[in-house]
């Protein structure tokens, strides 16, 4: 299951992101890291990105990024 995946108002607890690099590290910066707990507040128009809270900082990421972090239901 990836973060995309995830409804609004439902947390997950990151299981490994799929990135590299300076994305890797922006991610991490932000606290979505391995075993960070995310939840989904909600998507922007036609579904193009997902907002999401991760220990206080609220993280807006496109699709194809959020596709790339995978979770776990807590």
């Amino acid at each position: 299951m990836t973060a995309f995946n995830l409804k609004p108002g439902e947390s997950a607890q990151v299981v490994s992101v799929s990135a590299y690099g300076s994305l890797a590290a922006r991610l991490g910066a932000l606290g979505i890291r391995n075993g960070s707990i995310v939840t989904a507040v909600g998507f922007s128009l036609f579904r193009g990105a997902i907002l999401l809270v991760s220990g206080g900082a609220r993280v807006g990421l496109r699709k194809s990024l959020a596709e790339r972090i995978e979770v776990q239901p807590c």
